[in-house]
This record gives structure tokens, C-alpha cells and sequence, in this order.
């Protein structure tokens, strides 16, 4: 999956809470969580982006949700913007 703008900004704004994320809830998908989290509040909020990603993974449950984490974490950086 190609990365977005709007992938990249949950990336980043969630980045910098890793740490505490990982210590009061365990490392293993710390930032996954803390994307999870933003996505689910952006739907709600009405982010086309967020909705068009939550409905990509078929819902709005926590483990759904997950999923798209790892799908946005895992996703790669547009080619054009590599060189």
C-alpha cells in the first residue's frame, strides 16, 4: 500500500507517544495502538481519509481498527517522493 500525506501525519503525530505507550501498555504495537486511537477519533470526527481506511478494513471494532495500524505502519513511501 502506498503511503498518503494523511498516513504519514497520523505517523507522525503519534510517534513522539510511542514511548509512554509502550511502557503503561506493553511494546509490542505501541504505535499501532496510538495510530489506531487517532483513526478511530478522525472517523468520528468525519476525515474522509479516516473513513475511506476504516471502511478498507471492514469496521470500527478495536481489532479492525489494528489492522489498518499496521496497514498504514507497513505502508510504503510514494516512489516520486523518494528521489
Amino acid at each position: 500500500m502506498e503511503r498518503t500525506e494523511y498516513m504519514q501525519s497520523l505517523m507522525n503525530d503519534t510517534y513522539s507517544s510511542v514511548a509512554i505507550e509502550a511502557i503503561q501498555n506493553g511494546f509490542d504495537g505501541s504505535w499501532e495502538r496510538l495510530i489506531a486511537a487517532r483513526l478511530r477519533k478522525d472517523y468520528v470526527a468525519g476525515h474522509s481519509e479516516a473513513e475511506v481506511i476504516v471502511h478498507a478494513v471492514g469496521g470500527v471494532s478495536d481489532q479492525k481498527l489494528m489492522e489498518a495500524a499496521k496497514l498504514i505502519t507497513s505502508s510504503k513511501i510514494p516512489e516520486n517522493e523518494t528521489k
